[in-house]
């Protein structure tokens, strides 16, 4: 499974990015966001078909694990809509340049 713990999905908002990586989610942060999308990360990331509940799924997860541990999903996904959504992309972060992220992770711009 070492391949899979590298595959990530990324979400570029207007507002700022959100990353989580397949190795860096914890069995408890599957089983939840699974219960929230109805589908499992990685399937999210390998179906190719990403629509705005994963999307949201995805900022959800990243902002929990960035330290916002009581945000409700419904929250996020009710802030969301495609018009927010700049990129949604799914990659391998082993293939990348650079250090990949080894936890969800989040970044604001500034306002």
């Amino acid at each position: 499974m070492r391949e899979a713990s590298d595959l990530a999905l990324t979400v570029k908002l207007v507002d700022g990015e959100h990353t989580v990586r397949l190795g860096g989610v914890t069995g408890s942060d599957a089983r939840l966001f699974r219960a929230q999308v109805g589908v499992s990360l990685l399937e999210a990331i390998t179906s190719g078909s990403i629509d705005l509940d994963v999307v949201a799924g995805v900022v959800w997860l990243s902002r929990r694990k960035a330290g916002e541990r009581s945000l409700p999903y419904q929250k996020v996904a009710d802030e969301l809509s495609w018009d927010t959504v700049e990129q949604v992309e799914a990659f391998n972060a082993s293939e990348r340049n650079g250090d990949p992220p080894t936890t969800a992770s989040t970044s604001e711009a500034s306002s």
